[in-house]
């Protein structure tokens, strides 16, 4: 005997919808609608009824299905007409949405509003916009909270006054041109000189005055306005002009003469258009204020410029000295392809930037570039002008070009199946010899056990024996200045150090603990290289700095948490931190590389740069010996074991539906271990987790 299947048909479920809901007169009505048609239909893209409506009947809940009464829609909307009535719903209804959706579209509002400040504001010392982040924190700091219902431009303006209370930040100018009759130059004139205006350039063309000018955007339709009302034209370059061209005119030099009959004068002062003239005119002819502004261009103060100071005349490569030892092997090839190769220094100012020009062996400057720290790199080799023999200067760009790349990975010959896969970091700039004995010290095997016998790091045991590396991570502003004697690699940590001789300590015989240090080396640091430490220490990579002597954004590594402690945070190969805020409280924020925010205080020391070997991320082993050579012993599942020895064990086959637990039944992979309590809960700003999405 077959049995019906029972098929309820009283409900209606609607779930995947929009609901429009209105209350009038004590009554609440809804519609169901298709998500994003709505706004579609208010902006009048959209003209069918059906394709917004899900169904044309009115509710008065649609998730419970109750439909309303006749006797309400007449009383409340004067007919039963459930056609106009789902119309007039439309029009003046509230949408409702979910907390993701309307947490989405808060945020895409606030993104829009941060995206019109920097399009349209600027920093009115340095002429230039910020960035969209950096006017999202801002933003979220003066606590701005946005209308979802308003334009984005509105609540832009309404925001500026805050900001400006925090930073310098004010609207950008806009950039126009002006074309009108000579003679109404002076009612602009009488409009312009009250406002912050500044006059670009100006052009004289037969009775017609052209000028190029910057304008507040809110004196635009005043502007327009005289202009249009003359018979002018007033035509926006750009709305909003991020840097002001040199050579500005002020309004006094809108007082013009009667320009010379037959010609056409076009000053060069604006760089985007050439000089031209027409074929009748006179060279001699000019107007008086073309004249006025070549006299003030010749009269306005010049920055000095910055005093060049010559640290190696012009002379052989062989002989730079040793402190440029790095630059000198490297640009040795230049000899062995063709003899006769010079090579001068140089440093303007006290930035401590070395400049480099090379001579070709027939005198002629072949390349002048900004010398960093690794000596001639790709950028000198592209840089090379063919003056000389093509088969010379092509030989040095291929042989420079192929020799100095950037350390990167080494991969071997599938000689064995163990080698066909394996990929190590390139070594070959590093030091070949063994370690400074004096920091060192023997590294005792713990074989994962803490000093009760217990076993707290699981898989730990065997590898080869290693030394350990003394890495002075304090390095405060009592640390003398050293020199860079090598780059060494470590088998501890995944960073490069570095080797450093303090100065006073140049015999031989004086090596010790006392006269050298270990670091650890950022990229771009080689042999050779001073480092220095202190508040007054260069922004140069290897310079160790309190967090309130360093620039917002720069990338540091080696943070302390502690003043004096030594440095703890960003100390992984590849990894850099940087600051993003500075704070009134004696705290700044620091990013990490882990996404998140923390306080650490000022007076808390890093190291300039990102640290190097940024490739040992990609390393594969090849091999399952070669992970226990680094004390790495072999992981078995949880499911390959018994269920009296893991969670995850026993059974037939696999098992669905079970959460992943550690062997001790703690649940793993999302599962925070991190006190809820914890006492440095207070200086996390954005936690890591939150930082992923």
């Amino acid at each position: 005997m077959s049995q019906s299947v029972f098929q309820p048909v009283g409900q209606k479920r609607l779930t995947n919808i929009a609901v429009v809901r209105m209350k009038k007169h004590g009554k609440r009505f809804e519609i169901a609608c298709y998500k994003n048609k709505v706004l579609n239909w208010r902006n009048g893209i959209e003209k069918d009824l059906d394709e917004v409506l899900q169904t044309t009947t009115v509710y008065s809940n649609v998730s419970k299905a109750v439909l309303a009464s006749r006797e309400d829609l007449k009383l409340v909307f004067g007919t039963d007409d459930e056609d106009a009535v789902c119309r007039f719903i439309l029009a003046h209804g509230d949408l409702q949405v979910s907390d993701r959706e309307r947490k989405l579209e808060l945020d895409t509002k606030f993104r829009d509003v941060a995206a019109v400040i920097s399009e349209k504001c600027i920093n009115p010392t340095t002429q230039r916009p910020y960035t969209i982040p950096m006017i999202e924190r801002a933003l979220k700091d003066t606590h701005f909270s946005v209308d979802s219902n308003r334009p984005a431009k509105t609540q832009a303006l309404e925001a500026l006054p805050a900001l400006q209370e925090r930073f310098p930040i004010e609207r950008a100018r806009m950039r126009l041109k002006i074309t009108l009759p000579l003679a109404n130059r002076d009612e602009l004139q009488g409009l312009l000189t009250p406002e912050r205006a500044a006059v670009q350039d100006c052009e004289l063309s037969g009775s017609s005055l052209i000028m190029f000018c910057l304008i507040d955007p809110g004196l635009f339709r005043p502007v327009h306005s005289l202009v249009a009302g003359v018979g002018g034209r007033a035509e926006v370059l750009a709305l909003a002009a991020t840097t002001t061209e040199e050579g500005s005119l002020g309004l006094n030099d809108l007082t013009l003469g009667d320009p010379a009959p037959s010609a056409t004068v076009h000053p060069a002062a604006n760089p985007d258009r050439a000089p031209t003239a027409s074929a009748d005119a006179d060279p001699a002819a000019a107007s008086p204020a073309a004249e006025r502004r070549r006299a003030a261009a010749s009269a306005a103060p010049q920055a000095a410029p910055a005093q060049e100071t010559v640290l190696y005349p012009r002379g052989p490569i062989a002989g730079l000295p040793d402190e440029y030892a790095s630059r000198r092997e490297r640009c040795a090839e230049l000899d062995d392809l063709e003899a006769g190769w010079t090579i001068q220094l140089s440093s303007k100012g006290e930035s401590g930037v070395v400049d480099a020009a090379f001579f070709s062996p027939r005198g002629a400057r072949a390349c002048e570039r900004v010398a960093s720290s690794s000596g001639c790199s790709t950028s000198f080799a592209s840089s090379l002008r063919t003056e000389g023999p093509a088969g010379s200067w092509q030989g040095v760009q291929v042989r420079l070009k192929v020799h100095h790349t950037s350390p990167g990975l080494k991969a071997y010959k599938p000689n064995t199946p163990g080698m066909r896969g394996r990929i190590i970091t390139a070594r070959k700039d590093l030091w070949s010899g063994g370690p400074f004995k004096p920091l060192t010290e023997g590294l005792r095997r713990t074989g994962g056990r803490n000093a009760a016998g217990c076993v707290t790091a699981r898989h730990r045991g065997g590898g080869s024996r290693r030394v350990y590396r003394l890495v002075d991570f304090v390095r405060g502003t009592g640390t003398p200045a050293g020199t860079v004697e090598r780059i060494e690699y470590d088998p501890i940590r995944s960073a490069r150090i570095a080797l450093l001789r303090y100065d006073g300590f140049a015999g031989a015989g004086l090596d010790s603990a006392d006269s050298h240090a270990y670091m650890l080396a950022p990229a771009g640091l080689a042999p050779g290289d001073r480092v220095t430490c202190g508040p007054d220490a260069p922004i140069v990579p290897g310079s160790s700095l309190p967090l309130s002597a360093i620039p917002v954004g720069m990338p540091i590594h080696n943070v302390e948490l502690r003043p004096g402690k030594g440095g703890q945070l960003a100390r992984a190969g590849g990894t850099a931190a940087s600051i993003t805020k500075k704070g009134t409280d004696g705290y700044a924020t620091i990013k990490l590389p882990s996404g998140e925010q923390r306080l650490v205080s000022l007076a808390c020391t890093a190291t300039i740069g990102a640290l190097g070997n940024a490739q040992h991320k990609n390393v594969k082993h090849g091999k399952a010996g070669a992970t226990r050579w680094r004390g790495r012993k072999p992981r078995v599942r949880g499911m390959a074991m018994n269920s009296v020895d893991h969670p995850h064990g026993g059974g037939r086959g696999k098992v669905k539906g079970r959460i992943s637990q550690t062997p001790w039944g703690v649940p793993t992979k999302g599962h925070r271990t991190r006190d809820k309590g914890a006492r440095t809960n207070w200086a996390i700003v954005t936690s890591r987790h939150k930082a992923k999405h």
